[in-house]
């Protein structure tokens, strides 16, 4: 809805290998940065890099004032006292900045330049950060895959009914990436094929595989019989 059309907004938390670790149901009001808060908690002279460095030096004398109160807000996001979009709707009402929120924008400046400095000296940091993002489209599109009818849409505005929906996809997810992690390690298992694969060949090895699934079969659920998939 907040991108011109009907729909909600689901976060997924997705860890580095696929699996998806915590999906969580958003209002399309609230805000992306809370959700991103909820899945972690649950300056120097640089002149070649003028261009990019920002206007103003970092405030560490706000930073040192308002530590207190930082600590005392992140206590209360970790015991669940309080949520991420209660606490940034509280510091952004009425457009007035609030002085612990300007404390934390300014304690981000420093851990993203911290990062931003780690990224372009590391090419190990560089994969990584690739590798995620590799990971997140991949599990974007198997989404896209698995609920694929009425296009995608939730046929209800009843939250009960839609998180039901959204449960049912995470299962489906799930169960498809625990097959997939089967089937290629039942494959690997050949040294035919584990011979043949080189540490490259290794590290693109995802189980977000659909090429090989009919979602147009028929399907017989039988809760009595397993896939012969495990000795």
């Amino acid at each position: 809805m907040r991108y011109g059309g009907r729909g909600v907004m689901v976060y997924w938390h997705v860890g580095k290998k696929a699996l998806c670790i915590y999906s969580q149901f958003k209002r399309v009001s609230s805000s992306e940065a809370g959700a991103m808060i909820n899945g972690v908690v649950r300056q120097q002279d640089f002149p070649n890099l003028a261009t990019v460095m920002a206007p103003k030096p970092i405030n560490w004398d706000l930073i040192e004032e308002m530590f207190d109160s930082m600590v005392k807000h992140l206590v209360a996001l970790r015991l669940r006292m309080t949520d991420a979009d209660s606490l940034l709707r509280r510091f952004t009402r009425l457009n007035a900045q609030h002085p612990v929120y300007k404390a934390f924008l300014e304690l981000g400046k420093a851990i993203k330049t911290i990062f931003l400095c780690s990224y372009l000296a590391s090419e190990e940091i560089r994969r990584e950060v690739h590798e995620g993002l590799n990971v997140v489209e991949s599990w974007n599109n198997t989404n896209k895959f698995i609920f694929y009818g009425n296009e995608g849409e939730l046929a209800t505005n009843l939250q009960e009914d839609q998180e039901m929906g959204l449960l049912a996809l995470h299962l489906l997810q799930t169960s498809m990436v625990y097959i997939n992690t089967l089937m290629i390690q039942e494959v690997l298992a050949s040294p035919e094929w584990s011979e043949r694969m080189t540490p490259r060949d290794l590290a693109a090895l995802c189980p977000l595989l659909t090429m090989h699934i009919n979602r147009y079969g028929h399907f017989d659920l039988d809760m009595e019989t397993r896939l012969p998939l495990v000795a």
